[in-house]
């Protein structure tokens, strides 16, 4: 599953890596933490396949990206944000089996499958 930039980039946004995560709140999309510790919650956006997927209005996240998409692609609609500073965390394009692209790391969190394995499910149920 590509991470929000590589969904971008398919859909037609710009080749960069989008802008840097910088004032209010910067410091938590790259913090000095293991990668199954979380670092900032992210609100997850109503009536987005994100949110049908994670079930949820809210989720902790873990964090290691010092940039975010700044301009969406083609069809593409913001799914989730930090609830600190709204750096956009999820993209995706509406009508498609799935496409979603998100800027955490969830296999990270394993051992937590109350927190994402349905997003790991989801992507096994629409590859068949």
């Amino acid at each position: 599953m590509p991470g929000a930039t590589g969904v971008k980039r398919c859909h037609g946004g710009n080749a960069d890596t989008g802008h840097p995560v910088s004032g209010i709140g910067g410091s938590y999309h790259d913090p000095d933490r293991e990668r199954w510790e979380t670092a900032h919650e992210v609100r997850i956006l109503p009536r987005t396949r994100l949110r049908e997927i994670l079930g949820t209005e809210t989720i902790d996240v873990n964090s290691f990206h010092h940039q975010a998409v700044r301009e969406l692609g083609h069809g593409l609609v913001v799914s989730a944000a930090s609830t600190a500073d709204q750096v956009i965390e999820g993209i995706e394009a509406p009508g498609r089996r799935l496409a979603l692209g998100v800027q955490w790391h969830p296999e990270a969190f394993w051992d937590r499958p109350e927190d994402f394995q349905s997003l790991f499910e989801a992507l096994v149920k629409a590859s068949h």
